[in-house]
């Protein structure tokens, strides 16, 4: 492609490592150059802040709930629906 267009071939090399070369996580971006790439990077593992908020109050009224039953009753979702361990199907119930 490069000598069709007139280019040197390391020229074409030199653009291909730029375009398709490895990136460094630690390269610095930004205009300040405080944060790195890896900054940028969001860890599919860990909840954002709304997220998490979200899940906790869910939980929070799961549990509100859940008080409302008695033991026996309690035990019986927590098994049917596998909260706070494994779930069990309607017979293992």
């Amino acid at each position: 492609m490069g000598q069709k267009l007139g280019f040197p071939i390391k020229k074409i090399k030199k653009l291909e490592e730029v375009i398709f070369g490895n990136v460094s996580l630690d390269r610095e971006v930004g205009d300040e150059g405080r944060d790195t790439l890896a900054d940028l990077i969001e860890d599919g593992n860990t909840l954002r802040p709304d997220q998490f908020a979200e899940k906790n109050a869910l939980r929070n009224n799961l549990d509100m709930i859940l008080g409302m039953l008695d033991d026996r009753e309690a035990k019986i979702v927590k098994m049917r629906y596998g909260i706070d361990g494994p779930r069990y199907t309607l017979e293992q119930v």
